[in-house]
């Protein structure tokens, strides 16, 4: 029996082998049908990953950092949500912008996501929403996603510096400080 990613055994697979079979996994799983829908299903995990690990960093400093960040409790972007709403931490806005995020990548990367680029058929699980629209379908909900994400990345890191003018300064000083938001 050959290679399922190679029709030669003994030779590794080529990459355009892998991408063949990965593009063809993709559509048969999820309905990722174009290279766009690929872009926007990764852009919604992706910025879930970003504000996650913001909010984490929120967290950490308002816990007196007391660990190195590497060694800090992880959390979900859902309950570093409602972690912040919890503590008081960070606007309205933002929190909200958590919050929405969090629903809209777990509605694209958990059990329930049938096909992410069409509405869910199951009652109750909405997939790929985001304040009530699509964001496969309408590139309004897509635009607004990106303001929002940018918006909430910005007033994290604008905290963050705020309540650790001292890592924010190291940070410039090596080198290792992120582009701002």
């Amino acid at each position: 029996m050959g290679d399922r990613l190679d029709d030669e055994p003994h030779r590794p697979p080529t990459w355009e082998k892998f991408q063949e079979l990965i593009h063809s996994w993709l559509v048969a799983r999820f309905g990722i049908n174009r290279p766009l829908d690929k872009d926007i299903w990764l852009f919604c995990i992706g910025i879930a990953m970003e504000l996650e690990r913001l909010a984490a960093g929120v967290l950490w400093i308002d816990d007196g950092r007391k660990v190195a960040f590497y060694e800090y409790r992880s959390r979900t972007l859902g309950q570093a949500h409602r972690e912040i709403t919890n503590r008081g931490l960070l606007d309205d806005t933002t929190r909200a912008t958590l919050k929405a995020v969090a629903d809209l990548r777990n509605s694209v990367a958990h059990r329930h996501a049938i096909f992410v680029t069409a509405p869910s058929p199951v009652g109750g699980h909405l997939t790929g929403e985001y304040k009530g629209f699509h964001v496969f379908m309408y590139r309004e909900a897509l635009d607004e996603l990106m303001r929002d994400f940018d918006a909430a990345a910005k007033a994290m890191y604008l905290w963050m510096v705020a309540k650790a003018p001292d890592l924010a300064e190291e940070a410039k000083r090596t080198g290792a400080h992120p582009t701002p938001p």
